[in-house]
């Protein structure tokens, strides 16, 4: 699997660039939700080490770094981060890594975002999974001049501002995991509410569950859109996509592109809708998310009359993940850390 991180070079017309997302299966869809705020997600003093192979060619040249904040249902406020990233080529392979941090080190190692402070901006609970807060390289860096095969990323955060914002901002990852799973992104504009029921007892092939619809108009029309995109909806536009526009509700937006086939169902007395769904004995690993539209009484600040939920993923497992990461997250200064596989989902451009 190809890795990328979040890159931008300034570089003239002549140079081409390209701009990759590491895990490239990510672009689309948001990784996988994680109790640990590794990366910019702590209140200060935390260093993460990411590693990631085959992420790079020899002789590519990275020239700006970006993470995303996970997928969430509130906004996260804006704060300021003291942050020192510093980039090697290194022998290391996922499994293999050290608890030691210097062990894992490249000797090429170069500090590509001497320490200081970033402004991160505030993050709204509907936002595409292309939305990365980004560090420009100020020594760009060249991969592979040691021969070395993989990339290592060392992240260091000395500082953070605004606690609710830093504690809020995890850093979206990939995590490999025998189950699935399921979670909520984004937030609706009305009185709906979206969730996820198992029946079978997982999110794995042949299982069952039903995407449920709550607080919706009584006897009203209802629409499911299921989506293997959470990013664009083609032709450059990227979502959420303000209905208002259209004459739908203030604040109601599509968090996703309807790109399969949506199922119409009629809300009972109550104001519930489902839909039940059965996973395919021989799926492979994959992401579905799901967003409901309903219909509302028509007014003059809602036209069209519809109203729209948040979103939930589904997660098929088991869950596969070729990267790891090593992270501490008391003490920047700290000589060894904790391991798990997986690691951070990052956009690159490369020179």
């Amino acid at each position: 699997m190809r890795y990328v991180l979040a890159l931008s070079i300034f570089a003239s017309g002549l140079v081409a660039q390209s701009e990759q997302i590491v895990p490239d299966k990510f672009t689309n869809i948001w990784g996988r939700l994680n109790g640990t705020g590794t990366g910019l997600g702590t209140t200060g003093n935390s260093r993460a080490q990411y590693l990631y192979p085959g992420a790079l060619s020899a002789n590519d040249v990275v020239v700006d770094l970006g993470f995303r904040a996970q997928r969430g249902t509130v906004t996260i406020p804006a704060f300021t981060a003291e942050v020192e990233i510093r980039m090697s080529s290194t022998n290391v392979v996922p499994g293999a890594m050290s608890t030691t941090f210097s062990a894992n080190v490249g000797s090429d190692e170069s500090t590509v975002v001497p320490r200081a402070f970033f402004n991160i901006s505030q993050t709204p609970p509907n936002r595409a999974t292309s939305r990365f807060d980004l560090f420009p390289l100020q020594n760009p860096f060249v991969f592979g001049t040691n021969g070395a095969p993989n990339l290592l990323v060392d992240v260091l955060v000395y500082s953070t501002t605004n606690t609710a914002g830093a504690t809020q901002y995890r850093v979206d990852r990939c995590f490999p995991g025998v189950n699935g799973n399921a979670g909520a992104f984004g937030a609706g504009c009305g009185t709906g509410a979206i969730d996820t029921v198992t029946t079978g007892g997982s999110f794995n092939p042949s299982s069952t569950f039903d995407v449920t619809l709550t607080g919706a108009t009584p006897g009203a029309n209802a629409w499911l859109l299921p989506s293997f995109n959470m990013n664009d909806l083609g032709g450059g536009f990227l979502v959420p996509l303000d209905l208002s526009f259209i004459g739908g509700g203030l604040g109601c937006e599509l968090i996703l592109n309807p790109n399969l086939q949506s199922i119409q169902t009629i809300v009972d007395g109550a104001g519930n809708a489902q839909v039940g769904l059965t996973i395919g004995g021989t799926a492979p690993e994959l992401s579905v998310g799901f967003q409901w539209i309903y219909q509302v009484p028509v007014t003059p600040a809602n036209p069209l009359g519809l109203e729209t939920t948040g979103g939930e993923q589904v997660n098929v497992g088991p869950r596969t993940c070729d990267g790891q990461y090593c992270y501490e997250l008391f003490d920047v200064n700290a000589l060894t850390g904790t391991l798990l596989d997986g690691g951070a989902i990052v956009k690159m451009i490369v020179l």
